[in-house]
């Protein structure tokens, strides 16, 4: 069977049409509750956890120290859940790393003006420019762009019913069928989310990749401690269950690409 993972442009609208899809498949339903949880084992404030996820707050002013590794937990706990199938995720930011996972019916939905709260074309304008400003800064991508959805539905054409209706009627499609392939997919990036949580707490910039059990990391450090580093990263990575195998890639140098 698929997985959702929503996302929508006003929070309210999508929780609704979400819960309901949930409630109509008879889906286990995930949103922010899990962060209480997530605040609680790593203790970080969970309105904290809230604001790195509104994409109408400015980068700027949640993107500070420890961000990237409090965003790798929010990661990790999803893509967890994620794994248990028979699930609609929402507000979460799922839809911007559940990639390649054929099962994962990533929706956007699109409020009507009228119905984001009663905005001004001018503020619609703003909070999109913000969500795509969070969505490349968080995850170098853009989420206002509906190329990155399975399917995208427009209140503005439609209601929540119908727009529940669709998404039901989506579970059925065979494209959406969940294979070994995409199974897997989905398990290697919950194993490499793991992984880079844990090494976010004593690197930055990280990138992690995991296939079957090898994980392949790339960051950026000097030359004099290029092997010490290497090291490390290989002993810590190595002793997260599930890993087999790490291979390190290790550029020297402010300007280096990961």
């Amino acid at each position: 069977m698929p997985i959702f993972v929503v996302s929508a442009d006003a929070y309210p609208i999508g929780r609704r049409i979400a819960e309901k899809t949930a409630a109509a498949l008879g889906y286990r339903y995930i949103d922010r509750e899990i962060l209480e949880g997530i605040a609680a084992k790593h203790d970080i404030p969970e309105e904290r956890l809230n604001r790195l996820l509104d994409a109408a707050t400015p980068p700027a002013q949640i993107f500070k120290k420890n961000w990237r590794r409090q965003l790798a937990l929010i990661q990790e706990a999803t893509l967890d859940k994620l794994l248990a199938d028979h699930v609609v995720c929402h507000g979460l930011a799922a839809h911007l790393y559940v990639l390649g996972v054929s099962h994962a019916i990533r929706v956007r939905i699109i409020s009507t003006t009228d119905k984001a709260a009663g905005a001004s074309q001018t503020d619609a304008k703003q909070l999109e420019q913000l969500c795509r400003q969070w969505s490349l800064t968080a995850f170098d991508m853009d989420q206002t762009d509906p190329a990155q959805y399975d399917t995208v539905i427009r209140l503005a054409e439609t209601d929540e019913t119908e727009a529940v209706r669709t998404l039901v009627a989506m579970s059925a499609d065979s494209r959406f069928r969940a294979n070994t392939f995409s199974v897997n997919c989905l398990k290697d990036l919950e194993l490499s989310s793991r992984v880079r949580s844990q090494l976010l707490k004593d690197y930055t910039n990280i990138k992690v990749e995991a296939h079957k059990g090898t994980i392949i990391v790339r960051t950026r450090v000097s030359r004099r401690n290029r092997n010490k580093v290497i090291e490390d990263i290989k002993i810590k990575a190595g002793n997260i269950e599930g890993v087999s195998f790490v291979e390190v890639h290790a550029a020297s140098g402010l300007l280096a690409r990961l």
